[in-house]
Order: structure tokens, then sequence, then C-alpha cells
């Protein structure tokens, strides 16, 4: 029983300490924040963790403000002090401000007021500083806890970009001594600084048409993977096709851009810039025998693409030449249809983008609080992000191998349901909104709204009667982070459902056999940084134009391949059917991506 009392006593004795050493040891020369104990708000002049640390001779080297309460006498205060914001976020969640207040001899600070939040309340970091005959109080705090300190909140349109716009005012407070008629007398005095944060909530980011010049059936399309204004390069993945029996061999790795384009993009070995980067004759993933499993005996293959940023957009043409085409490595020579390798295969992809350095005075705007990773089609039975390839046995007794939940699907059963993720990454999305949803058909100009828009409800379960189901292991629905369509917050991702065919467009055609047409499909999401959902009410909403000009929006295409219109069957995805020629060829590879992030 001693031993127990010994080791209980011990124990409150450790978590006593523990509780000691976390709070600051401020000494003579500061004080805790009554609400941020871990931190001191110091005197004039001094900084450091526990104020400790003296401004080097002050009285000497900072004469015009050193003392001047007790110089200029009673009715002269000077509460004068300069703000600055950081222009990114902290960690992708905190706010960051700087307040600059020159030093003096008699000054103690007391408090520092982020709107309605005294003495530290809802501040993440605070540390004090003095440099250069100035006071700097730094602190930060989380973009969630801004509403309640008292922020106001609404969205605002600057140079038609949208932003999320936070307001209120910063208070400085302390106490200083002055003379009067011999005596020596304390007063207090405030400094308020008005504080505007805009957080940019619309993102604008567009690949448009791939062109492929050649004489061989390449077929290509842009998988926008980071295009991101905050940072210094973006990256994209070119996805190219060839029928058997042909093969990209190598690529000029150095993309040529349109004339005064500063940008410089390269090839490289793997994604977000795995080097080696550029060079003439950048080898490609070659293809074997076992690789044309696609759509007309197509061999699929990727380039990674890093842009290095060089001027304030991205928009314009960017070329790779010189992609040498031949007959795939393994197939003899003799059944090798040309007889040497052609070069003359270029592939053009273009690029439109915002202004990255567009930018206002006074306030702070973050354009890269939250990006698209991907959006893509998804097979239902590994639909969630992240999902890990699986494999099973057919009827006929063949091992069918299936890709990840993170790989787009190359086919699409015409006259069934499909499904579309669009995945987010930044800072934490807490609702989405679909707004609207637009399609267009190769050859016209223009989108044209949706007959229905897809299905993307939180309120939804995604019904397993919608695809057949050939795992090997029942239970598939009851593994997932979320079964519902629309916003999964686990996994940061947005789920829609439509059907192809007359749903989707009254006037979508079937092409017919032997032949197909290529669509887009356009949506404009509205997400919520706050943590209830909340949606600001915006000052002005601009909507989709026809022309393919709106300002929010997420795009991906796809290649119909006509079929029997006898054969069409409703309902489910047909496994079997999977090789026939009569399918929706969908490369789910995003061609034209764009997005804009409205909170």
């Amino acid at each position: 029983m001693k031993s127990l009392q010994l080791i209980s006593l011990l124990i409150c004795i450790f978590s006593y300490l523990k509780i000691v050493q976390a709070q600051a040891d401020c000494g003579v020369n500061g004080a805790q924040l009554a609400n941020l104990n871990t931190a001191c708000i110091c005197k004039s002049s001094y900084s450091g963790a526990n104020c400790e640390t003296s401004y080097t001779d002050p009285a000497t080297n900072c004469p015009a403000s050193w003392g001047a309460t007790m110089v200029d006498g009673a009715l002269n205060v000077d509460t004068s002090g300069n703000l600055a914001t950081q222009e990114t976020l902290v960690t992708s969640e905190f706010i960051r401000w700087a307040v600059s207040i020159p030093v003096n001899s008699d000054r103690t600070y007391t408090d520092v007021i982020v709107g309605t939040c005294v003495d530290g309340t809802s501040l993440a970091e605070f540390t004090h500083a003095a440099m250069s005959c100035f006071d700097v109080l730094y602190f930060q705090m989380a973009v969630t806890d801004l509403r309640s300190c008292g922020f106001s909140y609404e969205n605002s349109i600057v140079d038609n970009i949208q932003y999320a716009n936070y307001t209120e005012q910063i208070e400085i407070r302390y106490t200083e001594k002055t003379e009067l008629a011999g005596n020596i007398l304390d007063r207090t005095a405030n400094v308020y600084l008005p504080t505007s944060v805009l957080l940019q909530n619309q993102i604008t980011v567009t690949a448009t048409a791939v062109e492929v010049y050649s004489p061989f059936q390449i077929s290509s399309a842009l998988v926008t993977q980071k295009i991101s204004p905050g940072a210094s390069a973006s990256y994209l993945t070119l996805a190219y096709a060839l029928s058997l029996p042909y093969a990209v061999i190598s690529m000029n790795g150095d993309i040529a851009a349109d004339g005064g384009n500063l940008n410089v993009a390269t090839l490289c070995t793997a994604d977000a810039g795995v080097t080696p980067c550029g060079g003439a004759g950048f080898p490609a993933d070659p293809c074997t025998l076992a690789d044309y499993d696609n759509n007309n005996n197509g061999c699929i293959r990727l380039a990674y693409i890093q842009i290095l940023h060089g001027q304030c957009e991205l928009t314009g043409s960017y070329i790779i030449d010189n992609v040498v085409i031949d007959c795939y490595q393994d197939l003899p020579e003799e059944d090798c249809p040309i007889n040497q390798a052609n070069a003359d295969t270029t592939i053009v992809f273009s690029l439109e983008t915002e202004n990255f350095c567009t930018g206002m005075s006074g306030q702070v705007m973050i354009n890269d609080a939250v990006s698209i990773e991907r959006f893509i089609f998804v097979d239902p039975e590994n639909r969630e992000r992240g999902g890990i390839a699986w494999s099973y046995v057919d009827s006929q007794g063949n091992t069918v191998n299936k890709p990840d939940a993170d790989t787009p699907i190359e086919a699409l059963e015409w006259g069934a349901p499909f499904f579309g993720r669009v995945d987010f990454t930044g800072l934490k999305v807490y609702a989405v909104d679909l707004v609207s949803s637009q399609i267009q058909l190769y050859g016209n100009t223009g989108f044209s709204p949706t007959t229905n828009p897809p299905v993307w409800s939180d309120q939804v379960d995604v019904d397993p009667l919608d695809y057949v189901y050939t795992r090997p292991v029942a239970g598939y629905e009851d593994t997932l982070a979320c079964k519902h369509l629309g916003l999964c917050f686990a996994t940061q991702s947005f789920l829609i459902q439509h059907t192809l065919g007359s749903t989707l467009l009254d006037t979508l055609p079937n092409p017919g056999l032997g032949y197909s047409i290529s669509m887009e499909l356009r949506l404009l999401l509205d997400v919520s940084y706050e943590i209830d959902g909340a949606f600001a009410g915006v000052r002005r909403r601009r909507q989709l134009s026809s022309v393919g000009n709106g300002p929010a929006i997420a795009s991906t295409g796809a290649d119909m391949l006509g079929r029997d219109v006898d054969s069409i069957e409703s309902g489910a995805f047909n496994a079997a059917e999977k090789t026939a020629p009569s399918r929706l060829a969908a490369l789910c590879l995003v061609s034209l991506i764009s997005i804009f992030i409205i909170c």
C-alpha cells in the first residue's frame, strides 16, 4: 500500500511539473497572456521567449522614440503602429500578422486583442521581438477561428476574382509614463489597426484542346495534376495511346513554348519533377505486346511534364516535337510495317490560367488555399480515394486485374451509370455545392446545360444495384469512409453520378458502330472552408458562359464509340462486354480541367 501511495505521489508531482513547465516564465520584463500562458508579452525593447533579451543601447540607437513620452509631456500621445500580414497560409491553416511599434523607455504592453478575442484567446502562437528601433509582435490564428473572434465574412469580387473576405481590427494595449508638473503619471493607450484578409476561393485552371499532328493514329489527353499559383512549378501528365504495333520510342524533352512565353517546360522521369528532366531524345516508357489491351488494341503510356514558372501565368501553347514512333521493341523487324522510325510527329497542348501576380493594396489575397489534385472517372467498385489495386477471376476462369482507385478508368458503358470524383488538396473543405453542369460535343461551338444535373447529394448512398459486383469478397461498401455521393470530408473528395444517354443530354447521339465522337463535361462548384459548412453571401455571382468562358469550371473529356442501338442495355456496367466494340470508350484522363473553388 505504501508503494502505491508513493507512486501516486510521484505521478502527481510529475504532472504538476509538466503543467508548470508548459507555462512561460516571463521574468520581470514581461507577463503571460491570460488566455495563452505559454507566451510572454514583453516590455518595450525586450524580446525572447522569456523577455530576457534587451535591445542594444536603445537610448543612443533610437533617440526619436526612446523616452519620448517623458520629454514631450502629457499632451502628446503617439499611438502609431504598422500592421503586416503574411501573404501565404502557415502550414495551410493559419493567418500570421506582425505589428511594429517604435520602442519607448517607459512602455509596458498589456494585451493584444484580435477582433473580439482578448488576452491571446484563439491565438495559435505569439512571440515578441525587438529590432531596428521597433517592438514587433508576431501572432497567428487559424482560419477556422476568425469568425468566432468577430471577423465579418463575405465574398468580394476583385479584378474578376472571388475571395472570402474576413475583416476586423487588431488592438494593442499598453501603459507608459509621462510627467506633469514634476509628477510621474501612468497612462494607458491603444493602437487600433484594421485588417482585411482575402482568401481566394475561386481558382480557374483550364487545359484546353490537345492537337496531334502525325501520319499515325496517335491519341492524347492531358491530366491536370497540380497547377498552383503559389508554387514555383506546375505539373501535368500527358497520356498518349497508339494502336498495335506502333509505340513512342522517344521525344524532345525540352518542350518549346510559343513566342514570348518565359515558362520553362520539360519532360521528367516521373510526376512532380522527378529527375532527370529534359534533353533531346528523352526516352518514352516502352510498350510490350501484352500492353495493347485497351480500345482499338491500344497501348496507353504517360509523359510527365514540369513547368517552371517564369511569368505570372501559364497561358500559351506548348509543343513536344521529335516524337519518334516505331514498332514496339520486341516485335521482329520483318513484322514491322514501317522500315524506319518516324520522327515527324508533334504534340501541341494549350494552357489558359489566371494571372498569378494579381494583387490589391491593403488587402492580402491567398490564392492557393485549396486546389484540385485530380478530376477523374472512377470504377464504382473501387471509387474511394487512395483505394488499392485488386483482381478477380471471371466466368471464363481468367484473372482480371483492376487498377487502384486514383487511376482513371478507360471505358464506360453507354446507357449505364458512370461516376466522377474530384479530389481536393490544401485547406480542408467542409461543404460543396454543385451549382451547374454543362456538356459540349465535338464539333459544336460552346457548352450546353445538361438535361439533368449529376446526382451528388451527400444524403444519397451509392446504390449497389447500379453496378455489377465482381470483388471476390463481399462487403466492399462497408469498408468505405463514405458510402454516399457528394463530399466525403474524410478523404477530401467529391463524388458525382450520372447516366450516359438522354438523361445527360437529350440530344446526345449514338455515334453508331464503327464511329466515335468526343464530349466534354463541365461543373461549377462552390466550396466552404467553414467548419459549419456555411457559405458566405456572394456580392456578385457570375454564370457559366455558353462559349466556355465561365469562371468556375471543372471539366473532363471523353471519346464515345458508337454501338448497335438494339444492343443497348439499361442498368449496370456489363463486365463481359469490356472488349466489345459496342461501348463508350472513355479515356478518363482529364483532357480539359479547370476549377474555381467558391467558399
